[in-house]
Formats: structure tokens, sequence, C-alpha cells
């Protein structure tokens, strides 16, 4: 290394990104009252011990002002049958929850219906990264059903695991 850093253009930035796939959840939680919700694919496991996740979300997000540290939130994994839910809650200016099947969970958080891969968490941190902000939650529940087909994004669209697996002749 010379020391000058570098940046990467946006373009090349989205380039190399759209032929990483990633792995799609939506984050819930409360402000205020009121249900608050966003599709990620930028949730991302940090340790088993304590079990800790981060995920990021852009600060002009509707989402963002609802994040802070010691707030709860629910982390749902979606599986490759839950493409339109994560389509309603990756939509900008639409009331999410209105078109989503959704209750309140035992720790008032609002859960999605059908969505059974999830966890329970606490933001303990949060950092600055460009545009974003990082968000570190220490996981107080986790449930993960055995068998399940999870739901990816890759090159701009959702995806079934399988629909990415070669099978073979």
């Amino acid at each position: 290394m010379n020391g000058s850093a570098t940046t990467v253009d946006g373009e090349a930035f989205s380039r190399l990104f759209r032929s990483h796939a990633a792995s799609v959840a939506i984050i819930t939680t409360v402000a205020d009252g009121v249900p608050v919700g966003f599709t990620a694919t930028s949730v991302v496991s940090v340790s088993a011990a304590p079990a800790v996740i981060a995920f990021s979300v852009n600060r002009t997000s509707s989402s963002h002002h609802a994040l802070r540290s010691g707030v709860e939130v629910l982390v749902h994994f979606l599986d490759a049958v839950h493409t339109r839910i994560a389509d309603v809650f990756a939509t900008s200016g639409l009331d999410r929850f209105a078109a989503a099947d959704w209750c309140w969970d035992e720790a008032g958080l609002p859960r999605l219906a059908g969505v059974d891969a999830r966890a329970r968490a606490v933001i303990t941190r949060t950092i600055e990264a460009g545009s974003s902000e990082l968000f570190i939650a220490e996981l107080l529940t986790a449930r993960a059903p055995e068998a399940r087909e999870p739901l990816i994004y890759l090159d701009r669209r959702y995806r079934a695991l399988a629909e990415l697996t070669p099978t073979s002749s």
C-alpha cells in the first residue's frame, strides 16, 4: 500500500454487489407505538457467543429513525415463498403493515405471519458507515425451523436457493 486512499465509484460498487447473493430478511420494530419495518439484505452473523448480528440501513430510509441503541427488533428470515412480502417491505411510501398479515408478538413487536425463522434482538451499538448506519444487535431469542428454503436476492431479483444450485445430470 502506498498510503493513498482510492475509492470505488457507485456504479462499480453496484455491479460488484449485483453478483453477490444475499439472504433476505424483514426487520420490524415499534416507534411511538407504530409498527415499522423494512426489507434487508445486509443481515450478517457476527458472533455465536454471545449471539450477535449486524445489519445496515441508509440514513435516508423511512425506517432509520426508529432504530437506535436499546431498541428491540424482530428479524424475520424469509423463505422462497415470501417474495411478495419482501417487495412490500422494500417499497417506499407504502403502508407496509396494511399490506401484510401480522400481529403483535409477546414482546410487543410486529411479527409477520407465516415467517417461521426469526430472532428477537436488542441493538447494542451503532456505527456510521458512509450514507448508512451499521446496527449491532445481540439476540435475545431465536427460532430456526429445521427445513427451510431461504429467499435470496441476486442481480436485482428474488430467487429460491434451489434456482441457484446446479443439478447433476
